[in-house]
């Protein structure tokens, strides 16, 4: 019974730690993060399956993927406040876009000539 809710445990935290790598918004950091999840998690697993880890080794591990955790948590929240948004020359270059229905209020000097009375 106690080893049916360590696995459920461990699962968990597996799934956890998985939803919190895709929190990070640099894409290099986010797949670094889940390729090692998953090799922790695997190596992990062929260990006990192997008989390799006790009940120590258990919660050994379990602490360390909960300070992981926190730490992913700490670092997508720090990942979002700095995110980086479009660089100064793409916003130079981008022009505003019209909704339908609703007119710019600048319409430039060549509109002004042509609508000028005779």
């Amino acid at each position: 019974m106690a080893t049916a809710s360590r696995a459920t445990e461990i699962a968990r935290l597996y799934r956890q730690t998985l939803r919190a790598a895709e929190g990070l918004t640099d894409y290099n950091f986010r797949s670094y993060f889940q390729r090692r999840a998953r090799e922790d998690f695997r190596r992990f697993a062929s260990m006990q399956r192997r008989g390799a880890v006790d009940a120590a080794g258990t919660g050994a591990f379990l602490e360390s993927g909960k300070e992981t955790l926190a730490m992913l948590k700490r670092q997508a929240l720090v990942s979002s406040l700095y995110e980086a948004g479009p660089s100064a020359a793409a916003m130079a270059q981008r022009r505003p876009r019209r909704r339908r229905g609703e007119e710019f209020l600048y319409r430039g000097p060549a509109r002004a000539r042509a609508r000028a009375p005779e």
